[in-house]
This record gives C-alpha cells, sequence and structure tokens, in this order.
C-alpha cells in the first residue's frame, strides 16, 4: 500500500469539499504516473548498462587489435606474437594488406586508395627502423 492509499483512507472518515475530492483524485494519478515513468526508467537504465558494458568490451577489443600494429610512414606495421613484423604493409584506414605493384610503384590500397610514398623495395629499411 502506498503513503497516498493510506492518506486516502484517513481522509474518507473527515469530510473533505469536492475540491479537495479532484485535487486527491489528481494528485493520486500523478503519483501513480510517476511511478510507471520511474520503473519504466529504471528498465531502461538496465539495458543501458547492458549495452555499454557490451560496447566497452568491443572497444577493449578494438583497441587490442590497434595495439598489434605500428604505424611507421603513413602505413601500419603488424606484430608477430613472437617478436619482429610481418613482412606486409597494411592500410590506416581499413587495415587491409596493401601492395606494391612489381615492387616498384609506391604501396596503395585499393579498398580506399590511399597511396603511400614507398615501396616494397623500401620495406626491408622500414622494418628495421621500426621499434622492437
Amino acid at each position: 500500500m502506498s503513503i497516498l492509499s493510506d492518506i486516502r483512507a484517513i481522509l474518507k472518515e473527515i469530510p473533505l469539499s469536492d475540491i479537495l475530492r479532484e485535487k486527491l483524485t489528481i494528485t493520486e494519478r500523478s503519483i501513480t504516473q510517476l511511478e510507471k515513468e520511474n520503473i519504466d526508467l529504471k528498465n531502461k537504465n538496465a539495458e543501458m548498462s547492458k549495452e555499454v558494458g557490451k560496447l566497452q568490451e568491443e572497444l577493449a577489443t578494438l583497441r587490442a587489435t590497434k595495439d598489434n600494429f605500428v604505424e611507421e610512414r603513413g602505413a601500419l606495421f603488424k606484430r608477430k606474437p613472437s617478436g619482429g613484423y610481418h613482412e606486409a604493409v597494411f592500410c590506416p584506414g581499413c587495415r587491409s594488406p596493401l601492395s606494391s605493384l612489381g615492387g616498384d610503384f609506391p604501396y596503395i590500397c585499393h579498398k580506399c586508395s590511399i597511396q603511400l610514398d614507398f615501396s616494397l623495395k623500401d620495406l626491408p629499411a622500414i622494418l628495421k627502423s621500426l621499434p622492437q
């Protein structure tokens, strides 16, 4: 039983004017509506908390993936679990492998159209310059 119900029970024994009775009815409706809104907001808050947890997990996964790459000269280089780097160059935009036509032309991403300022022949020197 709510406080308002208790008050209404007490007031039944007291003669009230029609105006006071109407105000009490309006107040009771308002309280009922507020209680419903409170329950709805609590449910929505619980749903949003779950969604935030899910998004935080996704963000942590993305950060871990990002940490496996090192950026150098506008490209990404992927670390090997055993140390060193893969002999592949990755796009900083979509993380796809880049290609260097014949090893003489600059690396290019065919998805993003990003073009780098080095080619396959420059790769060994760049890999040596990356932090271990």
